[in-house]
């Protein structure tokens, strides 16, 4: 995602068509469509009162230009922070985001 991204119009289309048979698989939960309407009373009219997983009209809107403003805006090293857990030291860490 970091490196080499295309964001192919492809690509971007499958993704959307996975985003939206999750939001799908949401609103068929019971559970989670009671929490949608109390969150939604209880912000009503804020952001955050919308669904977390979006809606499919939100999600048909989006297109590949969106995709690639938000990276250009988003995925910059003042917002990124990198972690690793493993057999890994922290200089060889640090080089490796340095490098790229």
């Amino acid at each position: 995602m970091i490196l080499n991204s295309r964001f192919s119009k492809r690509d971007i289309l499958s993704e959307k068509n996975v985003i939206k048979e999750e939001i799908k698989m949401h609103e068929d939960t019971p559970a989670e469509q009671v929490h949608d309407l109390f969150v939604g009373t209880l912000f009503d009219g804020h952001p955050l009162g919308s669904p977390v997983v979006g809606t499919i009209d939100s999600v048909e809107g989006i297109g590949r230009e969106d995709v690639l403003e938000y990276y250009k805006t988003m995925f910059i090293p003042g917002h990124m922070v990198f972690a690793a857990a493993g057999n890994v030291k922290h200089t060889q860490l640090v080089e490796a985001v340095e490098k790229y």
